[in-house]
């Protein structure tokens, strides 16, 4: 299923009342009703991947930030170079910089680095297991401007799970505890989304820091 397709429905969901699932064969409906009375209906042809895009990990271990979306994150992204693929995430024990990832090797014109520095208060959940080792990790920006999306669209958290460089990401609407509460929360979402997103692996640190661009810090 391509995903940047599927959000084409969920651009403008403010007159939305109704919206409606159903998983057929080969084939995702999606159903929206307007407060005008209009239906739009969405089908999205879907494939069953198996061994070539499956993928093993264990969150045992990971870290976790939760938030709600929110004003304050579409603003962030909203400052990043619309050129830009990659963003870099480095966690402490009470804050997080997000910014942007430039390889000097492939960039042949200047950039504008951007970075924001977001405190542990910003989000409402902020737990870094292991503060000896900052956890440092790049990723696909598109990726994770998709699920923000979604997820806002459908008034939802969003989980987020990382470890290191070179591990994946885990991208949820709903934690994996299974704790009675978060049970709870989960029987009451219309659906429950996942995405597993790679990251980069950072060999060479240094370099990316010398990288030649404009930075501004926001």
């Amino acid at each position: 299923l391509d995903i940047k397709s599927m959000l084409t429905g969920f651009k403008n969901l403010s007159n939305v009342i109704i919206l409606m699932l159903t998983l057929c064969q080969n084939e995702l409906i999606i159903t929206l009703i307007l407060s005008t009375g209009i239906k739009r209906i969405y089908r999205y042809h879907y494939e069953i991947q198996h061994t070539v895009l499956s993928v093993d990990y264990d969150c045992q271990g990971y870290h976790l930030i939760t938030i709600k979306p929110s004003i304050l994150l579409k603003n962030i992204l909203s400052h990043f170079d619309k050129s830009l693929e990659e963003i870099k995430l480095i966690a402490s024990d009470h804050a997080c910089i997000i910014s942007s990832f430039i390889d000097e090797n492939i960039v042949e014109k200047q950039m504008l680095h951007t970075s924001y520095t977001l405190k542990s208060e910003h989000f409402d959940s902020y737990v870094i297991n292991n503060i000896k080792s900052k956890p440092n990790i790049t990723f696909c920006l598109k990726e994770f401007k998709a699920m923000l999306l979604l997820l806002e669209a459908i008034d939802s958290h969003f989980y987020f799970q990382f470890l290191e460089s070179g591990s994946p990401i885990i991208l949820r609407n709903c934690p994996q505890s299974s704790s009675d509460g978060d049970q709870n929360m989960i029987e009451h979402l219309p659906f429950i989304a996942e995405i597993v997103v790679a990251t980069l692996e950072d060999d060479d640190e240094e370099a990316h820091e010398e990288a030649h661009v404009n930075e501004t810090t926001i």
